[in-house]
């Protein structure tokens, strides 16, 4: 009884925060979602380096014949297209919900010169294993390429900053970054509201003793969903219909189904956060997580908690009044 007055008291405590959280999150967005640009102001002049293909188009001569000059254009552009083809991360995998792996198998990459008329042929003859963990966006004004097998990171450098009529000059700097990125899809508006899957390179040892430690975590949550979630709210149905709601075992299975709902949120938002520390070293600066994604995505674990502890409560109520009018009989 002790134990679950406690429990009380904590549930009184989590409902207050997180009512607190919801109303931080409405009246102040600005404290969970940090805007780069309202901090610096605007960027009015940022310079822009085009790429090689941009550079050979922009070194045709227009006075050519329209059919060589399209022949020309078009030739850029296909090897362009080919090298993005040739870079872009294709492999075999699946996810956990929190990790990620992924096999990328023997494959001939592309590798182009400055010309852009010669290529060669790297091979790759082993497979290569990623872990990969999902979840992450990346700063306004950043984004990523592939070249030549290697993710790139282009940002911002910031030259000249002008507080009073808040205007910002620089110029566009690239750097390699130690995890790979896979290429959004073509035609997204708001690419810096994009989830993106950092894949991190590692040895076959290490992608086999991640894959031994977090297949029973994986397996443990997949079986505390299908017991707690799943399996006992049917039973406490069951005891309803018999006429025996206000038992013990009922409001005990509706605690459970509690705990197994936050604990699923919990877990996840530990083994994420906890698996973003444990590879800090790779991960770049510009990527993060959002804490928000976690409660909105998990909105619906969190409130059906909420449903059944309360329920829980109201049973363990009825069952002790149930109790004391057999003692007084």
């Amino acid at each position: 009884m002790r134990i679950i007055r406690w429990l009380l008291i904590g549930v009184r405590i989590l409902v207050i925060c997180f009512a607190l959280y919801l109303l931080a999150l409405i009246a102040l967005p600005n404290l969970f979602f940090k805007n780069e640009l309202s901090e610096q102001g605007t960027v009015t002049s940022m310079t822009y380096d085009p790429d090689k293909y941009e550079l050979q188009l922009m070194s045709l001569d227009n006075n050519l014949p329209y059919k060589d000059y399209k022949t020309l254009s078009d030739s850029i552009t296909q090897i362009k297209q080919l090298e993005r083809i040739a870079n872009f991360l294709s492999m075999d995998g699946w996810m956990l919900g929190f990790i990620g792996f992924h096999k990328q198998s023997e494959k001939s990459i592309l590798f182009f010169d400055s010309s852009l008329r010669r290529h060669s042929l790297k091979e790759v003859p082993d497979t290569t294993y990623y872990i990969g963990l999902d979840g992450y966006y990346l700063k306004s004004d950043h984004s990523t390429f592939r070249r030549n097998d290697t993710t790139f990171l282009r940002f911002p450098v910031i030259t000249k900053r002008d507080t009073i009529r808040k205007i910002i000059d620089g110029h566009f700097e690239v750097r390699p970054l130690s995890v790979d990125v896979q290429d959004l899809a073509e035609g997204i508006n708001n690419p810096m509201n994009q989830k993106r899957e950092l894949l991190i390179k590692v040895s076959k040892q290490q992608y086999k003793w991640f894959l031994i430690v977090f297949s029973p975590i994986a397996i443990l949550l997949l079986l505390l969903f299908l017991w707690g979630v799943i399996l006992q709210p049917i039973r406490i149905l069951e005891d309803i219909a018999n006429q025996e709601a206000f038992r013990k075992k009922t409001y005990k299975k509706l605690y459970f189904t509690t705990i197994s709902l936050w604990g699923i949120v919990l877990l996840k938002i530990i083994l994420s956060y906890s698996l973003s520390a444990y590879f800090s070293s790779y991960i770049d600066p510009a990527f993060h997580l959002r804490f928000y994604d976690f409660i909105s995505e998990s909105i619906s674990y969190i409130i059906g908690g909420f449903i059944t502890f309360s329920l829980a409560h109201a049973f363990r109520k009825g069952y002790q009044l149930q109790q004391d009018q057999n003692l007084t009989i």
